[in-house]
């Protein structure tokens, strides 16, 4: 449905956001109602980098740590966290 080979930013469609989003929450990286729905908001922000950070030291992926100033979701990292690897990443701090 959506393109997860270019870049997501804060000009990016708001529902693919939210399908981002939803997938944090799925996954325990993100909490529910601490997020605007289809904005890259601080929560959004300091959740995707926690997923990045899983994932350099637990699967020595290298991905562009997300920038709370300009943020901008790689397309790494959106290949991982859109599960291009088939792979469910359930925030071990979450359990």
């Amino acid at each position: 449905m959506y393109d997860w080979t270019i870049p997501v930013d804060g000009e990016t469609d708001p529902n693919q956001i939210a399908v981002i989003q939803n997938r944090l929450v799925e996954w325990s990286w993100l909490l529910p109602d601490t997020f605007t729905p289809g904005l890259l908001d601080e929560a959004t922000i300091n959740a995707v980098a926690g997923f990045q950070g899983y994932c350099v030291e637990n699967l020595a992926t290298e991905l562009t740590p997300i920038d709370a100033e300009l943020p901008v979701i790689d397309v790494p990292t959106l290949g991982v966290l859109m599960n291009a690897l088939d792979e469910i990443y359930i925030n071990p701090n979450a359990m």
